[in-house]
């Protein structure tokens, strides 16, 4: 009885000790994100650390998430191999990889209590919409705050988003605070949805029509589609296709454009999208990039033209579309690598809504599941795979979401090897 109270013990603390480390780091990430080898090396050493404070009981275990994410890496690394001259960001696009699997294996079936890792996502959440709360009250403020902690070409960027309007926060681009304002909704709205008690139901949904007019603030469209898809999506799957679901569904969407056609914000980004056809402007010029990704991927369609090599052939620093860069880069045989791992991890999402389980890990994984079905639908128009936020964010949650399915033995073919 005594050893169980000590291994529980153990593993309490150690749980606290990866949400804390993981707090920081994405808290360097968000808001010092110049320092970005640093901050490689923090996440490093923390997990190295991790492993090594958990030596006796520590499990390694392997699924076919793991095994598809470390060819995506094996691809990715001889892609870098091919080309005379690495394009710059290359070796840190690498490294990322490396170190986001790190944080998988290290993870997966590992911690016990996921409440410190979510406790400390929410806090970082909050703290972006204090930022844009200053930015709507003054934003010069705003401005002189981000001057302590971004500097040269981020302090620049993210000068322009708040002179121009766009809720930026105290991040260093509007899509990033776009992505935690979204994580943050869903989860207000889940807990909304799943409270019996009218008061709370009334309080969450105050905060979630803030929130939404937060995320419509900072003028992403691509986050915006992507919120709407993935809430609907989760609704759907979470309720199992009842006729309640469907009604709430509608009443969501018809909530949404009516408050987004109804707001000068929403109007602008309206007319934006409507006039604006120079194909030299990042937002709306997309297309010529496209075509000429997937023109450069015809003409080596096995292995690609190399990591990273597209911004050295295009105008953009990236393909802002993630499928169609790594088909590019990395051919057929990278790309099916890379849509391999994240299919697999989708599907096992997906399954925990239609196997005999508890509501409550049902309630648990569908926060997981939107930000996993986000990251995929934002890769379309985005860059969610170069982004170390978005890419270590979904990691985490993909391997909070093997960790608990395995807690409940529904994966049989998952293996385990003791270290």
């Amino acid at each position: 009885m005594k050893n169980n109270n000590k291994f529980k013990k153990i593993n309490r603390t150690s749980d606290l000790y990866i949400a804390i480390a993981l707090t920081i780091s994405m808290f360097l990430l968000l808001f010092f994100p110049q320092n970005v080898y640093f901050n490689l090396l923090f996440i490093i050493v923390v997990f190295l650390l991790y492993i090594l404070f958990n030596l006796p009981n520590f499990k390694i275990n392997l699924n076919a998430s793991i095994f598809s994410l470390l060819l995506f890496i094996i691809i990715s690394i001889f892609g870098l191999l091919m080309g005379s001259s690495p394009a710059d960001g290359a070796n840190t696009f690498i490294l990322q990889l490396c170190v986001v699997f790190l944080v998988q294996i290290s993870l997966t079936g590992n911690i016990v209590n996921f409440s410190y890792i979510k406790n400390g996502f929410l806090f970082l959440c909050i703290l972006i919409i204090i930022g844009n709360i200053i930015q709507i009250i003054n934003p010069e403020f705003l401005i002189t705050i981000n001057q302590m902690h971004l500097h040269d070409y981020f302090l620049n960027s993210t000068t322009q988003y708040i002179r121009e309007g766009r809720l930026n926060s105290f991040t260093f681009n509007t899509g990033v605070n776009a992505f935690f304002i979204m994580i943050l909704l869903f989860a207000i709205l889940n807990n909304m949805l799943a409270s019996k008690k009218t008061s709370r139901k009334i309080i969450y949904a105050f905060f979630s029509l803030f929130l939404l007019y937060l995320l419509i603030g900072t003028h992403r469209r691509t986050h915006l589609i992507a919120f709407v898809i993935v809430f609907a999506i989760s609704m759907i799957l979470h309720y199992k296709f009842s006729f309640k679901s469907f009604f709430k569904i509608l009443f969501f969407i018809g909530l949404f454009i009516i408050l987004f056609l109804n707001t000068e914000i929403g109007q602008a980004m309206i007319q934006r999208i409507l006039l604006n056809n120079d194909i030299n402007d990042i937002t709306t010029g997309r297309w010529p990039v496209y075509k000429q990704m997937w023109s450069d991927f015809l003409s080596k369609p096995l292995l690609g033209h190399g990591t990273y090599t597209t911004s050295q052939n295009i105008y953009l620093s990236f393909g802002h579309n993630i499928y169609l860069q790594v088909l590019r880069e990395n051919g057929i045989i990278g790309f099916l690598a890379f849509l391999s791992y994240l299919i697999i991890n989708l599907y096992y999402s997906t399954r925990i809504f239609f196997i005999n389980t508890t509501k409550r890990l049902r309630k648990e994984n569908l926060l997981l599941f939107q930000i996993q079905l986000s990251f995929i639908i934002i890769g379309v128009s985005e860059n969610p795979l170069y982004e170390l936020y978005t890419l270590l964010t979904y990691v985490i949650v993909v391997s909070v979401m093997y960790t608990m399915i395995s807690k409940k033995n529904m994966i049989s073919s998952e293996s385990s090897l003791e270290v």
